[in-house]
């Protein structure tokens, strides 16, 4: 991927780097995909753009404590840009958060996940200690990955608006899938596509990229309830059910 214009908006107006992108793409041979840094917000000129392919989002400053509502920030950013693209008939960008901050707050990069989003670990100076000082953020993003890649995420869409109580944050491909994120844990209802069943299972956001789920059952459609199994963040996977074999 190709970045231009590393905090644009401090010196170049955006017109400019979509110029600068416009000439980049008529010499690049490869067709890398592009975006430009830092459009925070969904920009009609910027989505219009048919030379771009990613967002390159900056939130917050280096290093700054950020509670739970800067971090989860990131899902209603994320869900921002898909809208626009869709209202204005074009295509979604992949809306990728480059320093995404607070950095090592798990909360921020799980809730721009079920935003329909990307995130791109950005750690904390000092930037010269080894790599083993951020073993907790690796593990902790690859077992956010194994979450996703267990579901149809590229087919799910962030639908929030599911969760009827409690402080969740929903992706969903309605009637097949969805992926729930409760940043506080606790209790959530959610409505469920009717005249099907679902498996459920809790994913503890300490896993690494080997976790495993837990606490299955089994529900049927309709309006559920579910309570996290324990204090804290967690993510729950809930996915249509084979039909039960019919006996002759």
């Amino acid at each position: 991927m190709f970045n231009l214009g590393e905090e644009h908006n401090e010196n170049y107006p955006l017109a400019e780097s979509l110029a600068l992108a416009q000439r980049f793409k008529a010499l690049d041979p490869y067709n890398h995909p592009l975006g430009i840094h830092n459009a925070r917000r969904a920009h009609n000129a910027y989505i219009d753009s048919p030379h771009l392919d990613l967002t390159s989002i900056q939130t917050g400053k280096p290093g700054e404590p950020r509670g739970l509502e800067h971090a989860v920030e990131h899902n209603q950013i994320a869900i921002d840009w898909i809208e626009r693209s869709r209202s204005r008939g074009q295509r979604v960008p992949v809306v990728n958060f480059d320093e995404g901050r607070p950095e090592l707050d798990r909360r921020a990069w799980w809730s721009a996940y079920i935003g329909g989003g990307v995130w791109e670990a950005h750690v904390v100076e000092p930037y010269d200690q080894p790599l083993s000082a951020w073993e907790l953020t690796w593990t902790q993003l690859g077992g956010t990955r194994a979450f996703m890649e267990s579901l149809p995420f590229h087919a799910m869409q962030p639908r929030n608006d599911l969760i009827k109580s409690g402080t969740g944050l929903c992706l969903a491909r309605v009637g097949r899938a969805y992926a729930v994120y409760l940043p506080q844990g606790g209790a959530i209802e959610i409505d469920l596509s009717r005249g099907a069943r679902y498996e459920a299972a809790w994913w503890n956001p300490d896993n690494g990229f080997d976790g495993k789920f837990e606490h299955k059952q089994l529900v049927t459609g309709g309006r559920r309830a579910f309570k996290a199994p324990s204090q804290g963040d967690w993510a729950l996977r809930i996915v249509r059910a084979p039909a039960p074999i019919r006996q002759r």
